[in-house]
């Protein structure tokens, strides 16, 4: 849920933000706005299943690097990156590294039509530089449909089964999720609107 992006975004820096345009709290292009007042230069994918003018007008005013449609049509997606792939990575206005780890996911999208094949989706994405786990979890559970993607140091995921112990550290819950193969992606889901249901 988009809180629980703001809390990671606020702890971390990010490459690139890959997020929906509908989901649990505030909505994507909120998410969006609110993250490009915090870091102007991070690049963000909007996915959305409902691409209306308005939708996608508001992403871009958002500061939307892109609006890529649901499903994820992934020969259109291939062509987006290409294209970033051949951006000049310094006109997206963003810090150097944002720029490579974009430029690097758009040139390895570019190579390999599989890249978001859900199988092994995960471990590609986690070859690219600049491209961490969560990343990698999260554009596996959204773009490429990974049923068992799972983001484990998702801060609203840890926040969602907290006890009184504390949160979970995410060693403790991707062990906990184990047993929810191969649908973690969905206890994902579950587990945010939880964490939303709470806050």
């Amino acid at each position: 849920n988009a809180e629980a992006a703001l809390a990671c975004f606020d702890d971390q820096q990010w490459s690139l933000v890959v997020t929906d345009v509908r989901m649990p709290g505030i909505d994507g292009i909120e998410l969006l706005a609110l993250l490009k007042e915090r870091s102007p230069g991070t690049p963000v994918l909007v996915m959305t299943g409902y691409a209306d003018r308005d939708t996608v007008a508001r992403a871009h005013d958002s500061g939307a690097l892109a609006v890529v449609n649901k499903p994820l049509n992934l020969d259109d997606f291939i062509e987006l990156v290409e294209r970033l792939a051949e951006a000049d990575v310094a006109s997206l206005g963003m810090p150097r590294a944002r720029g490579a780890a974009v430029r690097a996911l758009a040139t390895a999208a570019a190579a390999d039509p599989h890249l978001f094949d859900p199988h092994g989706a995960v471990e590609r994405l986690r070859k690219i530089p600049g491209i961490g786990d969560w990343t990698a979890q999260y554009i596996a559970m959204r773009a490429a449909r990974d049923a068992d993607a799972f983001p484990a140091s998702d801060v609203g995921l840890q926040r969602a089964l907290q006890s009184e112990r504390g949160r979970p550290t995410a060693r403790e819950l991707s062990a906990k999720a184990e047993a929810w193969r191969p649908w973690r992606a969905y206890a994902a889901l579950h587990l945010w609107a939880a964490d939303q249901e709470n806050s």
